[in-house]
């Protein structure tokens, strides 16, 4: 699938939604400026122990709300660069961690791509890597003309700079090309000082050129360690947001499937007959959201095995039978594929303790803050 084809992609606004670590990006900044993050929050009646619970995410139409409500209160209409621009790793939670884990620029690179969503579903982003460039694209999902579309536009843009600005560490790096979806403003000094080159704006879709040069190098903050085991959890939260936002035809295939796992692995046209359609018809909706059926078992068995190896009254033998392997070793070949380890050596490793290797790296607890 081409970039382009992939920015094509749109789903319910209505339905998307942004982490509450992202929220405390502009609840920081409220504060700081002396608007109470509390009277902020009290605009939609959210909590603000909502910041506090790691996995919790809003509607994006309440954070638009409250960015409109503290844009209008500053009379910045640039806040969106200003908060982009303040982004850390922090911010970002678990999507965070797996960036600033990173050993390597492709590392980073393949994060970036698959799972910004944890931070913020309003828009849909590509990248593609040329000889000496890496282009990034985001499209808004906000229908045309919302006027919450600059906002999101700057903010993501201004994000992508600071953030490849400290995960390089190099500070004073500047895209090569900058292109906005929206009309110029009268003034601007700030972009050009965001940015570090003059933007260009009424562009077809949001994008951001660097130099490839500066992510050939090893980075300097990675973790092995840590990037694998954070990098599990956000596949499963990834997982998460994704099937909440599935049809409910999809959600009934996605049960069927673990509901008959036990059996062995389901075919499409069991799954296809208990859910009251033709093979074909079910092949089709797969299709239309870009879903085979085998890569659909595969993710199924592959989250659910991730589960399992963290229940320690489960022996391998058995998860290998709950997952519909005829045998532990055809268990064993697909973990590896899926993720690099066997089964064995994913459980030791996990039951070795994360946080305080996070905990205790300055560096990560600087970027954070």
């Amino acid at each position: 699938m081409s970039a382009m084809n992939a920015l094509d992609m749109s789903i319910d606004a209505a339905r998307c939604t942004v982490a509450s670590s992202y929220l405390r990006l502009l609840g920081d900044f409220c504060e700081a400026h002396g608007l109470p993050v509390e009277q902020l929050l009290a605009l939609r009646g959210l909590s603000e122990e909502l910041l506090e619970q790691p996995d919790a995410r809003i509607a994006g139409d309440d954070f638009l709300a409250m960015c409109t409500y503290a844009s209008e209160h500053f009379a910045q209409p640039d806040l969106g660069l200003r908060l982009g621009l303040s982004m850390k790793p922090g911010y970002l939670g678990p999507y965070g961690f797996v960036l600033t884990s990173c050993k390597t620029a492709a590392e980073a690179l393949a994060a970036f791509k698959r799972f910004s969503s944890l931070a913020m579903d309003l828009g849909h982003n590509e990248m593609v890597n040329h000889d000496d460039q890496n282009v990034m694209y985001w499209r808004c999902h906000l229908e045309s003309g919302n006027p919450a579309q600059r906002f999101l536009d700057d903010l993501v843009a201004a994000s992508w700079v600071a953030m490849t600005r400290l995960l390089t560490a190099q500070p004073d790096v500047h895209p090569l090309r900058v292109e906005l979806p929206h009309p110029a403003p009268q003034d601007l000094r700030g972009y050009e000082e965001v940015f570090g080159c003059p933007p260009v704006f009424d562009a077809p879709v949001l994008t951001v050129v660097f130099s490839s040069e500066i992510w050939q190098r090893q980075l300097p903050q990675g973790d092995p360690r840590v990037h694998a085991t954070i990098k599990v959890l956000c596949e499963q939260l990834l997982q998460r947001l994704e099937s909440s936002r599935d049809p409910d035809w999809l959600s009934a295939c996605r049960r069927a499937v673990v509901a008959n796992l036990r059996s062995g692995v389901p075919g499409l046209d069991e799954i296809a007959q208990e859910l009251g359609m033709t093979r074909g018809a079910l092949r089709t909706r797969l299709a239309k959201h870009e879903i085979g059926f085998q890569g659909l078992v595969d993710q199924l068995r592959r989250d659910m095995a991730l589960a399992y190896l963290d229940n320690h009254t489960l022996d391998l033998v058995e998860i290998a039978f709950l997952l519909g392997f005829s045998e532990q070793s055809a268990f064993q070949r697909a973990f590896k594929r899926w993720t690099g380890y066997t089964p064995g050596n994913y459980r030791r490793r996990q039951q070795q303790s994360v946080t305080p290797a996070l905990a205790g790296d300055p560096q990560f607890q600087a970027q954070s803050q």
